[in-house]
């Protein structure tokens, strides 16, 4: 029966299968083989007349009289009617094989059932067959008067198919080379370099879907002298599912690695970003902007405005590029200049077409395509997506008939029709496959895997009479094919390799799938067709799903995201369900009916999910089930191994390890781990048959096999499509004596690429890995082996690339029989080499071969106490660690055979090590990086380490005798380390002024200095010896304690950020000036961030570090115990670039003096610091006030600041935006309206902890923009008071109260209207109980409010 298309993808592909299925078992049942003969045959008749009327139709798409559509819908059903009726009799088929216990196999005809065993169901099955029989009959009477009418040809609608083994962007290029875009890329870079204001902030690039928008933005956002000009750079694909939320965490994600948290609140996620943007210059991205076109112009623009409210602190120059279809983006972003974007024109845009069209080969061989190409090109518009999708569908076929029909087809009028013919030429199966991913969201990254999960359990993919592949390989060549002819991009980042489909790409799967497929976002309403067969969820809002009850028709359901718990009655009207995903549910039991499930190939299950049901064993069509790792199943039902067509149990390894008997699942593609017990259905023969596992098996508890005969039970060496096996037993000490046999039992397939055998106790290696039996291998480790008294002849295998050797206790001595004998020996391959833990090993002897470790890179040698002697190592390796060995005199390198080999990194960590012995002079010049961590003893001499001539990394941690061992030199030397060094820690060693002086020479070419827990240094070096480090940037010291001047510092004139912790006589009143004579200055006015922490800082050096420091932007003080105020005015005034202060844990800091003075200061955080602004002297802040007007972000914590001071404080804050007040328990009353009302921009108040304020005064009605106001843990406030204050605050959206125990009753004219969240924690009962009702007079005043918490 040949396979039939219907809408170019709706197909009943199983329905052959399903045939040949029943007529399987008519052979072994003679005696009902002639009774239903005549209906298969007759179903089979009907469908095949059936599925050319309607494939023929709706592909030539002239099918529009509504009763021809209602007739082709009649069809339809049909065939799938008549699809479940084939299924259920295929579910009755396996049901009867795991009832009758016959032997699960791969091919029907090898399980033979007797009459009774498969007697229930029988007469149901043939009923239901010979039913739809009849209607199939009828729809086809129906079918043959519609093809009189409309003139369809059958014979197009026959196809044999042929095998052929919204958006997410990032900054990475999706192409090695872009055509035609340099004069846009360097515009684009002009503006944005262009020093800038708030009126050029952010820059458009407009233009139609896929023109080249994304690939452009790409271009410049990966430009050198972007990269150069922006100290951070952002992307985020802001796509048409506008949430400021979702792209405030994006953007700050973006902007630092913290950690986010789960924090749904807008302005305190844009409080953090506009502290983390603080004095940095930064280039943000927008990619694919859109309008929300059910929204008034000035309510997009307001949204725009909140989003972009935050990202306005970054320094002066910092830019937004956009790209967007929209031109009314424009003036909704409020941009000032944009770039208007058209399609390539000429040679560049022939350039494009040229590569995807003919791919690898070579266009001049196709002369006549050529011609034919061109005039192809000349009708696409100069659209690159265009000529990305029409070129790859032509790539398919380099043939010239096909490339005319293209010409001559009128599909040219915009890129729909476009992409819509390259949709038409795919084949069928690739058509239904990629119709169905309409289904997944536009900002999707697509997992081929569960992709072609879901293919199989709609029975899109079918094997080939003449292949042997796996159905998953086949589904995979499918995704392949589809992504070669550019239906999916790809992209890698972090390590992963992501597909997705362009938005456009997205709309056509939405266009071609028609009412078969549809999707629920967002806030949409639409009633859902009940054509639909394929339906996905991905909102919070719901109301829809009750509806769903309705659609029976349903074989794809998929929860994106769903907050509410799913109907329990949805499943039981799920009757023709193939594939349903809860991954986006909160459910956390399954309904126990799940049985009723009959047709369900695929499940995936939601994390909150607790428990699975007996019934669930009973899906014995089920291929797969899914879970996350975070679900927490407690354990799997008993009788799983009867879902005997399993292939794919996604789910923790610990899960499956538990499953008895799992040997019957004989179609299970991977178990990751089987753990052996000598309970029945635990031992290890129950691999035996589990013939189709591949890539990982790792099994455990080996001490449980007894003989080599059980071991052999498992078959390992027939599991040909395991690469990786890891054998392990218990961690029992005892020599075991069958173990030896056991692991001879073990042998794996030749196949094999790594291997890790751990715990093993025999005292001999198996034979099959002495012989040359793991020809593949790549991979091997043997950890805690401890009856092996020596190691196997692992130098023969010539694939091995990496070796791990851990915890073989039993080694001494390791000789020439480790490099084996033959023709292959020597570790042809190995690249990386490692032992660790090897307590009584002495000897690494070596064999007279050139050839030994020709390719080895990584040599690593961990706790091997013992070891004294190593062979040569050849000239290849690159890195080297060495650490807690014995006192090894003989460590040598092959002389380098060319200066182009890669450099060493060398790590040496021994407290018995003779440096000068270890290392020899003719590989120092070999050294990149070099790490020397407890080298109690080391010496090395200052001749010997300048022949580190390639060095750009020095460590030196807990050598207290190394640095000063230099210093012993006779000779006059004019520097220590080679200029070369780009990065130098000290750390824990006894250095002193003078060595450290001789170290800090001629380093030109030192970015980074961290200096840490050095007692003997008194003083930094002199400005002699610091003026020449004229490429330092960073510089961290830490825990010196007895370092008091900071001498030449200030000759750094490169350093940008300075950061001095736990130094407490540095800068303190013994050592106030802290600098060297003729000096005006102790810091480099070079610097951007200064942090100085727990130090000996006094009023007068603080005054001194920050003096002429004019491109500071950000300062920190913490724990200087003797600070009793900040500088003046007239040393402050100096600070034009300073942005954000942070002061905290200074007991006795009275005063802020001249902080008003800085007028460029966004953000201030003072905390812990009990005294300040306790008092304020007459006078104080009338004039100009306390803080600077500039101030966008003000908090203050557990100080000692009373009602008038914070008056002070606030008076004139013209900009401020955030105030947090936490832990001031001198405060009992709020400034009143004439002091509020100047805070004209005020968004968010917050008030926490503050035990003696009793008041919020009349004046919070002034806050004419409050958004969000948090009152918490003040006991003495007045809860109801303040809910009557904030009536009139029109602009508020977030109200939260704490510890509102006292109110019963809310205002009589309630809360604001513009109220959205509303939170009253520890209310009094009575209102709660309304509140909980969500009734009553009291409920009836806040039932506006969408949000309520209580």
């Amino acid at each position: 029966m040949a396979e039939l298309t219907i809408a170019g993808w709706l197909v009943s592909p199983i329905i052959e299968e399903m045939i040949h299925k029943a007529r399987s078992y008519l052979e072994n049942h003679h005696h009902r083989r002639m009774d239903m003969e005549e209906e298969l045959h007759s179903l089979e008749t009907s469908l095949t007349q059936i599925l050319a009327v309607v494939g023929a139709a709706e592909r030539r798409q002239h099918v529009k009289d509504v009763t021809h559509q209602t007739l082709l819908r009649q069809m339809k059903d049909a065939i799938y009617e008549a699809e479940d009726v084939l299924d259920e009799y295929g579910y009755l088929f396996l049901k009867a094989r795991v009832e009758g216990g016959c032997k699960v196999s791969h091919r029907l005809s090898s399980c033979s059932l007797s009459s009774g065993q498969f007697s229930v169901g029988h007469g149901k099955f043939r009923t239901k067959l010979r039913n739809t029989v009849k209607k199939l009959d009828r729809v086809n009477a129906s079918a043959e008067r519609f093809l009189q009418v409309t003139r369809l040809e059958i014979s197009s609608a026959i196809q044999q198919p042929e095998v052929m083994l919204s958006r997410a962007t990032t900054s990475f290029l999706l192409e090695n080379k872009v055509f035609g875009r340099d004069e846009e890329r360097d515009e684009i870079i002009g503006l944005l370099l262009e020093p800038g204001d708030e009126h050029n902030f952010v820059l458009p690039v407009v233009g139609e879907g896929g023109v080249g928008k994304t690939t452009l933005a790409q271009l410049v956002y990966n430009d050198v002298r972007v990269a150069k000009h922006f100290e951070l750079r952002m992307w985020i694909c802001v796509s048409d599912s506008f949430n400021e939320i979702r792209l405030t965490r994006e953007i700050l994600a973006s902007v630092s690695n913290d950690a986010i948290g789960d924090s749904a609140n807008l302005n305190k996620l844009q409080e953090e970003l506009r502290t983390k943007l603080m004095s940095r210059k930064y280039l943000l991205v927008l990619d694919d902007v859109w309008n929300a076109e059910n929204m008034e112009d000035w309510e997009n623009r307001d949204r725009w405005r909140k989003l972009l409210a935050p990202l306005r602190s970054g320094e002066r120059g910092s830019k937004i590029l956009a790209t967007t279809r929209m031109e009314m983006v424009v003036a909704v972003l409020g941009a000032v200049d944009s770039i208007y974007l058209k399609g390539l024109r000429g040679d560049a845009y022939w350039l494009l077409f040229k590569k995807h069209a003919f791919g690898c080969e070579n266009p001049d061989n196709h002369p006549d395509l050529l011609r034919f190409g061109e005039q192809i090109a000349e009708r696409l518009n100069g659209s690159p997506l265009a000529a990305k999708v029409v070129g790859g569908m032509l790539n398919a076929e380099l043939d010239i008939g096909k490339w005319k029909n293209v010409l001559k087809s009128d599909i040219w009028d915009g890129i729909m029709p476009v992409l819509r013919s390259s949709y038409q030429n795919l084949p069928a199966h690739l058509q239904r496959c990629f119709a169905y991913c309409s289904i997944f969201p536009k900002d999707w990254k697509f997992e081929p895997d569960r992709l072609v999960y879901m293919w199989m359990a709609q029975g899109f993919i079918q094997p080939q009479s003449c292949n042997i592949a796996r159905i998953e390989d086949i589904g995979r060549v499918y995704f392949d094919d589809l992504l070669s002819r550019s239906f999916f991009q790809t992209l890698e980042q972090d390590g992963r390799k992501y597909y997705m489909m362009h938005d456009l790409m997205s709309d056509l799967a939405q266009t071609v799938s028609k009412d078969e497929c549809f999707r629920i976002e967002g806030d949409m309403v639409t009633k859902i067709p009940s054509t639909v067969c394929h339906l996905s969820i991905n909102t919070e809002n719901l109301p829809q799903l009750t509806n769903i009850r309705q659609l029976n028709k349903l074989r794809t359901l998929v929860f994106f995201y769903n907050d509410h718990n799913i109907h329990r009655d949805l499943l039981k009207e799920l009757k023709s369900i193939r594939v349903l995903d809860l991954t986006g549910c909160d459910v956390e039991k399954l309904p126990e009916d799940i049985d009723h499930l009959i047709h369900l190939r695929y499940l995936a299950l939601c994390d909150t999910l607790r428990t699975l049901p007996a019934s669930l064993c009973k899906l014995y069509h089920l291929q797969v089930l899914s879970t996350s790792r975070w679900c927490w199943l407690g354990q799997f039902p008993e009788s799983m191994n009867k879902l005997i067509s399993l292939r794919h149990l996604n789910v923790h390894s610990k899960y499956a390890a538990l499953i008895s008997g799992i040997g019957k699942l004989t179609c299970l593609q991977e178990l990751a781990e089987f753990h052996v017990r000598e309970r029945k259905g635990y031992k290890i023969g129950e691999l035996k048959d589990m013939n189709e596992l591949r890539g990982s098996l790792d099994i455990r508890n080996l001490q449980n096999v007894k003989s080599k005969a059980e071991a052999v039970e498992a078959k390992l060496n027939r599991k040909m499509y395991i690469t990786a096996l890891r054998l392990e037993w218990g961690t029992s000490g005892k020599t075991r004596r069958h173990d030896v046999e056991v692991l001879e039992g073990l042998q794996p397939n030749a196949n094999l690429e790594e291997l890790d055998i751990v715990s093993y106790k025999g005292i001999r290696s198996p034979c099959w890995l002495e012989a040359i039996w793991l020809c593949n291998l790549k991979s091997l480790s043997l950890i805690n082996c401890e009856g092996l008294k020596s190691l196997p002849p692992l130098g023969q295998l010539p694939g091995l690339k990496f070796l791990k050797i851990i915890g073989m206790h039993a080694v001494k001595r390791v000789g020439c029989e480790f490099y084996g004998h033959g023709t292959v020996r020597g570790f042809p391959s190995l690249e990386h080499i490692q032992f660790v833990n090897m307590s009584k090993w002495v000897e690494w002897s070596e064999i007279e071969d050139s050839q030994m470790f020709p390719c080895l890179r990584e040599l690593k040698i961990k706790n091997c106490p013992k070891l004294l002697k190593l062979p040569t190592f050849p000239p290849n390796l690159m890195n080297i660690s060495i650490r807690d060995v014995g006192p090894i005199h003989n460590l040598d390198f092959c002389p380098l055979s060319s200066p182009l080999q890669t450099l060493l990194s060398l790590t040496i960590c021994s407290s018995t090590m003779l440096l000068d012995d270890y290392l020899h002079c003719h590989h120092f010049r070999d050294v990149e990086v070099l790490n020397l961590d407890m080298c109690h003893q080391g010496t090395l001499s200052a001749v010997e380490f300048r022949e580190f001539t390639s060095i750009q990394r020095l460590r030196v941690s807990f050598c207290p005798n190394l640095l000063e061992s230099m210093m012993t030199e006779k000779e006059s030397c004019c520097s220590i380390l080679p200029s070369s060094l780009v990065y130098l820690d000290i750390l824990q060693c006894g250095i002193t002024d003078e060595s450290l002086s001789k170290w800090m020479q001629n380093l030109t070419s030192l970015c980074t200095l961290e200096i840490g827990g050095c007692p003997f240094i008194i003083s930094l070096p002199s400005r002699n010896v610091l003026c020449h480090l004229t490429a330092l940037r960073q510089m961290h010291i830490a825990d010196c304690k007895e370092l008091i001047s900071l001498a030449g510092l200030h000759a750094v004139s490169s350093l940008r950020t300075l950061r001095i912790v736990g130094c407490p006589k540095l800068l303190s009143s013994s050592m106030i000036q802290g600098v060297e004579d003729n000096c005006n200055s102790i810091l480099p006015s070079s610097l951007v961030r200064l942090a100085i922490e727990s130090c000996g800082l006094v009023d007068i050096s603080l005054s001194n570090c920050l003096r002429n420091l004019t491109s500071l932007a950000t300062l920190k003080i913490k724990g200087c115990l003797q600070i009793t105020s900040l500088p003046s005015a007239q040393v402050l005034c100096h600070l034009t670039a300073l942005q954000q202060v942070s002061i905290g844990e200074c007991p006795l800091l009275t005063s802020l003096a001249g902080l008003h003075e800085l007028s460029s200061l966004r953000t201030l955080r003072i905390f812990l610091c009990p005294t300040l602004l306790e008092s304020m002297t007459p006078g104080e802040g009338d004039s100009c006030g306390i803080l600077p007007s500039s101030l966008e972000y003000l908090e203050i914590n557990s100080c000692g600041i009373i009602d008038e001071s914070l008056s002070r404080c606030l008076q004139n804050l013209i900009s401020l935006s955030t105030l947090n007040i936490e832990g001031c328990h001198g405060i009992t009353s709020l400034p009143p309206a004439n002091v509020l009302r100047h805070l004209t921009l005020l968004q968010k108040l917050h008030v926490e902890d503050c035990k003696e304020l009793s008041s919020a005064a009349a004046g919070l009605s002034a806050l004419v923009s409050l958004r969000d106001l948090n009152i918490e843990r003040c006991p003495k406030l007045d809860s109801m008071a303040l809910l009557h204050d904030v009536k009139n605050l029109s602009s508020l959206k977030e109200l939260n109260v704490m510890d509102g125990s006292e109110i019963q009753l809310l205002p009589d004219d309630g809360l604001p209207a513009s109220l959205e969240y509303f939170s009253l924690l520890g209310c009094h009962p009575e209102l709660k109980a309304q509140l909980r009702k969500k009734k009553g007079p009291e409920w009836d005043k806040i039932a506006h409010i969408s949000q309520i918490f209580y």
